[in-house]
């Protein structure tokens, strides 16, 4: 996670709409334009999420969610539609883009690992 917070600190947080999908709030504190998260088992990343959510994010952070998830792929289209649309340009520098690093595979329960 380390890493990962030190990218966004050097693009500039501020800049930010973010979304958190987890059990918890670990990135609550870094100063986003607007940050929410949306924590299990309120807003189960599967089954779907508010519909008023769509497009709204310049960022979605779901640390150690999806290696626990039995089906990745559902959870990364709705993801992908929290993301605002565009081309990465200055005021958004990550544009659409998805990127999945689990911390250890090793540890996710064979079921959920990528094939």
């Amino acid at each position: 996670m380390a890493h990962c917070r030190a990218l966004i600190e050097a693009l500039g947080p501020r800049q930010f709409d973010v979304v958190e999908i987890a059990a918890g709030e670990a990135w609550a504190g870094m100063p986003f334009r607007s940050y929410r998260a949306l924590n299990y088992p309120e807003h189960d990343i599967c089954a779907g999420l508010p519909a008023d959510l769509a497009g709204t994010a310049d960022l979605v952070n779901a640390e150690q969610v999806f290696e626990r998830l039995l089906r990745p792929y559902r959870a990364g289209r709705i993801v992908f539609s929290l993301l605002r649309p565009g081309l990465p340009d200055r005021r958004h520098p990550l544009g659409r883009r998805v990127g999945i690093m689990p911390r250890s595979r090793a540890r996710a329960p064979p079921a959920t690992r990528a094939r």
